[in-house]
C-alpha cells in the first residue's frame, strides 16, 4: 500500500503495527537459536558473543576461551571457502545468455565477457567494500549457518556492500524454500536518524531526543518483502518486484519506503531441516568437541602448573623455619643429619602425554569439520598437474552440494541484484544488434576455483585419452585420425573458463588455415621450380664433360 512518509493514518497505522507484531514474534521464535549462537560464539568468535548478552565497549569477552583451535579454524574455514568461492584474483563468474542458438554467436559471447569484467570493476572497487564483507558471508556460515549481506546502490557512491550480523537479522522463507523476506533489525541515535531520512520523515520524539541525549538509540526495522503490486509495466518504487520499509518500532511510523527489482539482501545458509529455517553450520556439528577441548586445556594448564611449580612435602617438626624458593637462596633444615631432602614435591603422578594425546584428537575433529585439511592442501605449492587435477577432483566430491547451494541461493540473487544496479546506472556496454534482434534472458556461469574443480573430470579424461593416444601413434599413427582437433580445443576451453577472446572465430580459423595451405603450396612449388633447374644443371654439366671428352 501506499506510505505518506512522516505521516500517520488509521491504516497506515494498523499497517506498520502488523509488521511490527510479526517481527516481534519472529525474534520469540529464535529464542532457543540465539542461546546456540552465544554458545558458540562465546568459544569459536567472543566478538560476536552479543544475541543475548550485552556488553560494553572494550569489554573482555574471553574469559572462558582456553584454546584457540576453533577461533582459527572458522578463520581458515572463511579463507578457504572464499579462495574457492569468491577469490579476489580470479574472475569466478561469467555470463551468457539463456538463449542457446545466441550463444554460438562470437559477438554475444563478447558482450557477455565486456559485462562481466564491468561487473567485477564495480566489485571491487576499494569503496565497495566487497571483499571484507565477502570473507565475513563465509566465516558467518562456518560460525552460524547463516549470514545475510545487503547491496546498496547510493547516488554519487556507487554499489557498496555491508555483510548484516546475524543477531540484527530475521529471515522468511517463501513456500519453495527460499528466502524472500527479511527483517532487519536497526539502532541509530536520533542525529543519525535525522542525517538519513530527513527531518520531514523523523518523528517528533527521535528530534526531541537530539537535544536531551544526543547518543540515545532508537530502534528501527528493515522490512524487505515480495510486492503485492508489482507491476512491471508501471514506474515507481510501489510497483517494484520488492518493496522496501523502514519502521521506527517504538512510534510504529515508516521513515523511509523504496522498492527494488531484484532481491536486495541475499541470505546464505549451510546444512538445513526440513523443519527449520536457519542453517546449522560446522561449528553446531563440532560444538560438543569445541566445549569438551576447552575443558580439557584448562585442565591441562592446572596439571602442567602443578608440575612445573609442584605442592611442596614437609615434615611437621619445625626443623625449616622458612622456604624461600627464589634462586640463589639457601633454605636452613632443608636436608636431616642423614642428607636427606625433608622437603620433597607432591607427585601428582599427571600424564600431561595423554592429556596432550586425548587434545590432539579434538583438534583434529574441530579441523576436519572447519576443512582446514583441504585449506592445508590448497596452499600446498609441491603438486605436479596430475596432482593438482586429482586434488581437484577430491575436493568438488567433497564440497558440491553446499557450493551448490550457496551458488543458487546467495551467489546468483547477488549477481542479479549487481546486473540491476549497473542497469540503473547506465554502465552496461553496448549490446551487439543479434541481442537486440533476439529476446533471450542472461544466466550466470561460474568459474571458479571449485566449478574448475567439478570439471576437472572432463579435463583429466582428456588429459589421459590424448596421452594414451599419442602413445599408440608411435606404431599406429592413423589412431590419431580419430581426434577432432577444434572440439579437443573447445572443450579444454570451457573446462579452462577462460575468455572467449583467446579463441579464434571459425571464419578466422578457417582464414587462416587457407592462408597456411596456400603459403605451403606456393613454397611446394618453389621447392619443385629448385629441383627441376637443379636436374637441369646437372645435365649440362654432363653433356659439358661429354663433350670435353
Amino acid at each position: 500500500m501506499p506510505i505518506h512518509l512522516g505521516k500517520k493514518n488509521k491504516r497506515e497505522k494498523q499497517f506498520t503495527s502488523d509488521i511490527i507484531r510479526d517481527f516481534e514474534k519472529l525474534k520469540g521464535n529464535r529464542v532457543v537459536w540465539d542461546r546456540h549462537y552465544d554458545e558458540i560464539a562465546e568459544l569459536v568468535s567472543p566478538v560476536d558473543f552479543v544475541f543475548q548478552v550485552t556488553h560494553h565497549p572494550g569489554e573482555k569477552r574471553t574469559n572462558n576461551v582456553y584454546d584457540n583451535t576453533a577461533i582459527l579454524g572458522a578463520q581458515r574455514y572463511a579463507a578457504f571457502m572464499d579462495s574457492i568461492q569468491t577469490p579476489r584474483n580470479q574472475k569466478w563468474h561469467g555470463l551468457q545468455s539463456s538463449n542457446p542458438e545466441l550463444n554460438k554467436e562470437k559477438s554475444v559471447k563478447e558482450f557477455y565477457d565486456e559485462l562481466r569484467d564491468v561487473m567485477f570493476r564495480q566489485r571491487y572497487k576499494p569503496r565497495a567494500n566487497f571483499s571484507s564483507q565477502m570473507f565475513e558471508i563465509w566465516r558467518g556460515l562456518g560460525m552460524f549457518g547463516t549470514a545475510g549481506m545487503i547491496i546498496n546502490d547510493f547516488p554519487g557512491f556507487g554499489t557498496q556492500y555491508k555483510t548484516i550480523h546475524l543477531s540484527q537479522l530475521y529471515i522468511v522463507e517463501n513456500f519453495t524454500g527460499l528466502i524472500d523476506t527479511v527483517y532487519v533489525s536497526m539502532k541509530m541515535t536520533g542525529r543519525q536518524a535525522l542525517n538519513r531520512f530527513g527531518k520531514k520523515n523523523v518523528p517528533k520524539k527521535i528530534l526531541d531526543s537530539i537535544e536531551k541525549d544526543v547518543w540515545e538509540e532508537h530502534e528501527f526495522v528493515h522490512f524487505i518483502h515480495p510486492n503485492g503490486n508489482y507491476d512491471p509495466e508501471r514506474v515507481g518504487p510501489e510497483f517494484m518486484k520488492y518493496e522496501s520499509l523502514i519502521i521506527a518500532v517504538d512510534e510504529k511510523m515508516v521513515v523511509h519506503e523504496g522498492g527494488f527489482n531484484s532481491f536486495p539482501l541475499p541470505v546464505a545458509r549451510a546444512d538445513t531441516s526440513t523443519d527449520e529455517t536457519y542453517g546449522r553450520s560446522a561449528a553446531m556439528m563440532v560444538l560438543p568437541a569445541i566445549k569438551m577441548l576447552n575443558q580439557m586445556k584448562k585442565s591441562d594448564i592446572r596439571m602442567t602448573h602443578r608440575t612445573v611449580d609442584p605442592t611442596l612435602l614437609m615434615q611437621d617438626d619445625g626443623a625449616v623455619k622458612a622456604i624461600d624458593l627464589r634462586p640463589g637462596r639457601i633454605i636452613t633444615g632443608g636436608l636431616d643429619r642423614n642428607g636427606r631432602p625433608t622437603i620433597v614435591p607432591l607427585d601428582n603422578r599427571a600424564r600431561l602425554d595423554i592429556n596432550e594425546a586425548k587434545m590432539q584428537m579434538e583438534r583434529d575433529d574441530i579441523n576436519r569439520a572447519f576443512l582446514v585439511d583441504l585449506y592445508l592442501m590448497q596452499i600446498d605449492r609441491e603438486m605436479t598437474a596430475t596432482e593438482v587435477l586429482h586434488r581437484a577432483k577430491e575436493q568438488s566430491t567433497i564440497l558440491s552440494s553446499f557450493t551448490g547451494r550457496q551458488e543458487s541461493e546467495f551467489l546468483g540473487p547477488l549477481i542479479e541484484r549487481e546486473m540491476e544496479i549497473l542497469e540503473l546506472s547506465g554502465n552496461m556496454p553496448e549490446m551487439p544488434p543479434v541481442m537486440m534482434e533476439s529476446e533471450g534472458e542472461w544466466e550466470t556461469t561460474y568459474t571458479n576455483p571449485i566449478s574448475q574443480a567439478q570439471k576437472a573430470d572432463e579435463a583429466l579424461g582428456s588429459q589421459n585419452m590424448m596421452s594414451i593416444l599419442f602413445e599408440a601413434s608411435n606404431f599406429m599413427p592413423e589412431i590419431l585420425d580419430n581426434v577432432n582437433p577444434d572440439i579437443f580445443a573447445k572443450s579444454l576451453h570451457e573446462a579452462s573458463g577462460a575468455k572467449e577472446m583467446l579463441l579464434n572465430s571459425d571464419d578466422t580459423v578457417q582464414q587462416i588455415r587457407g592462408e597456411r595451405a596456400k603459403a605451403m603450396q606456393e613454397q611446394q612449388q618453389v621447392d619443385n621450380l629448385g629441383a627441376e633447374s637443379g636436374a637441369q644443371l646437372n645435365q649440362a654439366k654432363v653433356m659439358e664433360m661429354a663433350a670435353n671428352q
